[in-house]
């Protein structure tokens, strides 16, 4: 009965009556439901962002274990403490934790291993050993874990787990710039999310669905699927969630022009994360907010904030958020004119991106190079290093995942003129054929408009004279 309550919190919500629930069961005299109501308890505390209470629990797990010398709730505590930590943006101390716990599976009592609650929690501890991987950068070995965890899940006919691990999987793909099999994993998260009447999984593969969608600039979709997963999320009371969904939606209004919702967002994510402690988002967050006042021309403000993103992602160790907060920094240094320190931020940028490969970004970044070369005054050396972008460019798809793809278009479009580059025009007309391929696929008008005429890039774009003298 305990686990059935905890679960009907956990996927229905509110999560803070469950836990309240709960909390008036463990003050009555000790029982052998104990372990089990602060096992629940701690679970509802975390989609809270009640950290420190998770932990509390996590801790008075492992000391009944080392009291009872019960190996079985020592493994369930340091797995809590693991989860736990992890979502707080402690990464090494989370996966000590679970590395803790998996190394005592060893020592449980006869059945309790091959039980279909240890085999379960075995599952759940390599699930999270997986997500760590995937938030370090380590793709191989994320992967590893999670087909390891995927087995016994579907072994078991756990379809909760089962639909996790799918849609850890479609991040892990999305992080790759694979969108394809991301969203066949999500996809196939969101249907057995849906059958288990799941919400609060339904509205992390709505999200990360809307991540695909935004990538690849399906706007119409991201945006309703955002507001869909933020609905369910709040209907949850599941905090940690509503912040991810924030910063997500911030960064599509942000792609949109839509920079005073944007900014609305990205503050409200940002504080709902510092509540949680959780740094790596923090510094995520801060990263984006620099990048957008950047975009509106604030380069002062845009400086600060990417300088605390660096040191919140190098305290997180989160090469992802640190490579985009380098970037941020070459870029804001390229337009206070200070090019020798934009050169060697954008040096370090691309030596995380050689060691965490996106090629959308990767290209991006390289044409940034490009563009700084020819801001120093030196068109022909610009257009040696922009040649492989254009390149690229030529060949397909290249740019998906990129954070400004027009942009990309426009410095190729300036280097490629000044040059006096026959092949000008023609990438111009390519990237003016995009660009409003991309805006009639917005139904709303003012969306439409926005993403049009707010964004600077989209802006020159769009008016930038054609060689006949017309407008383009």
């Amino acid at each position: 009965m305990v686990q059935g309550l905890g679960r009907f919190y956990r996927l229905r919500g509110p999560a803070r009556e469950g836990a309240e629930l709960l909390a008036t069961a463990l003050v009555l005299p000790p029982s052998p439901l104990r372990p089990l109501l602060l096992v629940e308890q701690a679970l509802l505390f975390n989609i809270q962002r009640h950290h420190a209470a998770a932990l509390r629990n996590a801790a008075a797990l492992i000391q009944l274990g080392e009291g009872l010398s019960r190996s079985w709730l020592k493994v369930q505590g340091h797995f809590l403490r693991g989860e736990t930590l992890q979502q707080q943006g402690s990464y090494d101390a989370a996966r000590q934790a679970l590395e803790e716990a998996l190394n005592l599976f060893p020592a449980l009592e006869p059945g309790e291993r091959t039980a279909p609650e240890g085999i379960a929690l075995e599952a759940h501890v390599l699930r999270g050993l997986g997500n760590i991987a995937t938030r370090r950068g380590e793709a191989e070995s994320a992967e590893g874990y999670y087909q390891r965890a995927l087995s016994p899940y579907r072994a078991l006919e756990d379809r909760r787990g089962e639909s996790a691990v799918l849609n850890n999987l479609g991040a892990l793909r999305y992080d790759q710039g694979n969108y394809a099999e991301a969203q066949r994993y999500c996809e196939a998260a969101l249907t057995l999310y849906r059958a288990l009447g799941d919400l609060h999984g339904e509205a992390k593969a709505l999200n990360n669905l809307a991540n695909v969608a935004a990538d690849r600039r399906d706007y119409g979709t991201a945006l309703r699927l955002y507001r869909e997963a933020l609905a369910l999320h709040r209907i949850t009371d599941n905090r940690r969630a509503q912040s991810t969904a924030l910063n997500n939606l911030g960064a599509l209004y942000w792609e949109l022009g839509l920079y005073g919702e944007a900014r609305t967002a990205y503050r409200e994510a940002l504080r709902l994360y510092r509540e949680s402690e959780n740094r790596q988002a923090e510094g995520e967050t801060l990263g984006n907010l620099s990048l957008l006042e950047l975009c509106i021309g604030d380069a002062g403000s845009a400086l600060g904030l990417a300088r605390e993103a660096v040191a919140v992602s190098q305290a997180s160790d989160d090469p992802y958020s640190l490579a985009n907060a380098y970037t941020y920094l070459g870029k804001i240094h390229v337009e206070l004119g200070d090019f020798d320190t934009a050169e060697g931020w954008y040096r370090q940028a691309l030596a995380l991106r050689r060691i965490y490969p996106h090629p959308g970004r990767l290209l991006e970044l390289r044409a940034e190079l490009a563009h700084l070369t020819w801001r120093r005054g030196d068109p022909a050396s610009a257009l040696v290093e922009i040649e492989p972008v254009v390149e690229a460019l030529g060949e397909g798809p290249a740019l998906d995942g990129a954070e400004e793809p027009y942009q990309v278009y426009w410095v190729c479009h300036e280097i490629l003129s000044v040059n006096g580059d026959v092949r000008a025009p023609v990438l111009l007309a390519e990237a003016q054929r995009q660009l409003c391929a991309r805006a009639a696929d917005i139904a709303d008008p003012e969306l439409r408009r926005s993403f049009l005429e707010n964004v600077p890039a989209h802006r020159r774009l769009a008016t930038v004279q054609s060689p006949s003298g017309g407008e383009s």
